[in-house]
């Protein structure tokens, strides 16, 4: 017998039917809050898949991806082979111990190196003297010729962080970077639109990117005591750290293993990701952000997010990827007091950091590790102090790519936070390359763009001159928009607003003497949107706008085939320029 339905089970069926109805509706209606549905019944942020992405495969065969090449000076220096000692070899164990590749140089013409020069210039420990070359004295009349170095108004204590000289090398050092860094760049599809370099100084005596090829140069020699560093801004295409990741795992392929960079100390807006990291956060914090707080309080910290104390918070990161362990670990903070501090549990190593610094000042404590871990805890957070990320890096050569991105950022956003303050978070952080990806939500369906160009223009250009501003011994990358579509019958269309916007990036970067490269040229311009989203694997998602976690990896490469084509076009010109 049948039983009949009790009101109970009645009103269940009418609940469900309700949430289908919602869901359904959700699901079909644009958030005003962040990019994308309401609902978004086929996930495609990168933070949406918890497994851990394929090991990506080499640049080059193995023997063209070693880069650490003898310097220059010692190339006279000759031995015959089979004469090195047991010394030298050493000193290839430290260097491979540091994370960077040793190149087997002893059958290259001219490049077998002494003992004793191996010993002083390719182990870790590096010379990074930091002699940094001087822009040329801006004129008046020109974007380009406004930069000026930034002040800090509130010293921080000494930094114990090593400087990398952006001096030009010399055409003997170009000369023994060449041949490895054209087997890498031979293994690679070029880009279909290469990186552009615009003048630097309003006499072009220099371009975009000259600086941070120079130190790329010197870490590719193997002289550097620290990294070469990238801090990589945008929006939500940044955040998942899919394409953000890809770039540095393909860089320290390379160069070496340089160490993961930033984290926020906590999570901002929505859940963020660390690629080869898992992490545990606390909820211990006061969080403010540049998308959503005001400007009463400026001092967002250099990735757009502040963390102060509410309780007991926590940090605790550990890797899952098997890279070598962790040597450096920092704290990126704002001091409003006077006195603050931390602890830092790695392996069974256990520092306790009180600072006493200027109040108002900005700084990044470093904490060097007696024994290399692969996780780290930061606790006990003292102080009325703002706290922004904390660092994990590698002495010696290396590369490593910071993921400052931001849900829902846009490029006005960065503006709320207070110029010289971000100034001097950049400086503490010692970024070699600022690079900025940002568009999708800043672009308008139809041809809204254009009657908000003229805003989005001076915020670009804001952004890009405050980051010259902050780099005097650094570089600026702009990245145009990938790509926003929608759907017209069985066909992808990309909007007008895509390329608009490009055009817009373009130029503003040109003028204020930044880098570009055209995510949305590369991948076809309008047709781009389309051929995504159709082929297989699909590199689109459902929203049209943001990549699957293939589509990340793949504009990860595309990215890094670009930056190492320029950098060989850079050293072909300056072996031209300097035979």
């Amino acid at each position: 017998m049948l039983k009949q339905p009790s009101e109970a089970s009645n009103k269940t069926w009418l609940t469900l039917a309700l949430f289908a109805i919602v869901a359904a509706a959700a699901s079909a209606t644009p958030s005003p809050w962040w990019e994308g549905k309401l609902l978004d019944i086929e996930p495609v942020l990168p933070w949406a898949a918890a497994a851990l992405p394929p090991e990506l495969p080499d640049l080059a065969a193995p023997e063209e991806a070693l880069l650490a090449v003898v310097p220059a000076e010692a190339s006279a220096q000759t031995a015959p082979p089979g004469e090195a000692s047991g010394s030298a070899e050493a000193t290839a164990g430290s260097a491979e111990a540091s994370g960077h590749p040793v190149a087997q140089i002893a059958a290259q013409p001219h490049a077998a190196p002494s003992p004793a020069v191996a010993r002083a210039e390719v182990a870790a420990a590096g010379s990074g003297s930091g002699h940094a070359a001087t822009l040329p004295a801006p004129d008046e009349g020109s974007a380009v010729a406004a930069v000026t170095p930034s002040a800090p108004a509130a010293a921080a204590p000494a930094s114990n962080d090593p400087e990398i000289s952006d001096a030009p090398p010399s055409a003997a050092e170009l000369r023994h970077v060449r041949p490895v860094i054209a087997a890498l760049v031979a293994a690679l599809d070029p880009p279909k639109v290469p990186m552009e370099r615009p003048c630097s100084d309003p006499s072009c005596r220099g371009h975009a990117l000259d600086r941070f090829f120079a130190k790329l140069t010197r870490t590719a020699l193997g002289t550097t005591a620290r990294p070469v560093r990238i801090s990589q801004f945008g929006d939500s295409l940044v955040m998942g750290d899919d394409f953000a990741g890809t770039v540095r795992g393909r860089l320290q392929k390379a160069f070496g293993e340089g160490g993961h960079g930033f984290f926020y100390i906590a999570h901002p807006e929505r859940p963020y990701a660390a690629r080869g990291y898992s992490l545990s956060l606390s909820t211990d914090w006061k969080i403010r952000t540049v998308v959503t707080a005001g400007s009463s309080n400026r001092n967002f910290g250099l990735a757009g997010a502040s963390f102060a104390v509410d309780g007991a918070p926590a940090f605790f990161a550990r890797q899952t990827d098997g890279l070598l362990p962790t040597t450096r670990v920092g704290l990126l903070y704002h001091a409003n007091a006077s006195r603050g501090g931390f602890d830092l549990t790695a392996g069974d190593e256990r520092t306790s950091r009180d600072l006493a610094v200027a109040q108002g000042s900005d700084g990044l404590e470093w904490v060097d590790l007696t024994k290399p871990s692969d996780r780290f805890r930061v606790s006990r957070f003292r102080g009325d102090w703002l706290w922004f990320g904390a660092v994990a890096e590698r002495s010696g050569p290396g590369v490593v790519v910071d993921n400052m991105g931001m849900v829902s950022g846009r490029v006005a956003q960065m503006s709320k936070i207070d110029r010289a303050h971000w100034a001097r978070q950049m400086a503490a952080r010692g970024t070699d390359l600022a690079s900025f990806f940002y568009g999708v939500n800043d672009a308008a369906e139809g041809n809204g763009f254009v009657s908000r160009k003229a805003e989005f223009e001076r915020a670009y250009a804001e952004l890009l001159r405050r980051s010259r501003n902050a780099l005097p011994h650094g570089d600026c990358l702009a990245m145009g928009i990938l790509t926003r579509g929608h759907r017209e019958g069985g066909t992808v269309l990309t909007y007008p607003s895509v390329g608009q916007m490009t055009e817009v990036q373009r130029a503003v970067a040109r003028a204020e003497g930044c880098a570009f490269w055209s995510p949305y040229e590369n991948i076809g311009g309008d047709d781009g949107a389309e051929k995504w989203n159709s082929g297989s694997p699909r590199l689109l998602g459902a929203d049209l706008a943001h990549p699957t976690r293939s589509g990340y990896v793949k504009l990860g490469n595309l990215l890094t085939s670009a930056l190492l084509h320029a950098y060989l076009a850079w050293i072909d010109s300056s072996l031209g320029a300097h035979p």
